[in-house]
């Protein structure tokens, strides 16, 4: 239905505050699901392994041009922390403060 839309009538997926690939990405995801309940449990874990074992090969592939460079290990490990303080949140938002404090403003009638 939603993919008719899309090619029809692509406006009234913005009305709905659908974006086109939002869509595309839905439909992929439910594609994907599809292929992987006609998998076979060992045809899982046999794909599960190679991407696994392609990804450490590359990590293990940076970690050793990273430190065949001749830097130092400390230099390297104190750019990685660096970069993960800038990256990650400092603050981790948990469900039941943001609602306990939602309730509390309305509650207290503290809008801005």
């Amino acid at each position: 239905m939603f993919q008719q839309l899309m090619e029809t009538a692509p406006e009234v997926l913005q009305a709905l505050g659908l974006r086109p690939e939002s869509l595309q990405q839905e439909i992929a995801k439910m594609q994907n699901m599809d292929k992987l309940k006609e998998m076979s449990v060992e045809e899982k874990r046999s794909g599960d392994r190679a991407v696994w074992l392609e990804w450490l090969s590359r990590y293990s592939h940076r970690l050793h041009r990273d430190l065949d460079s001749g830097t130092d290990v400390s230099k390297v490990n104190e750019v990685r922390l660096c970069t993960m303080k800038q990256n990650n949140p400092r603050f981790i938002l948990r469900n039941h403060i943001l609602q306990t404090a939602i309730y509390r403003t309305c509650r207290e009638r503290k809008f801005l």
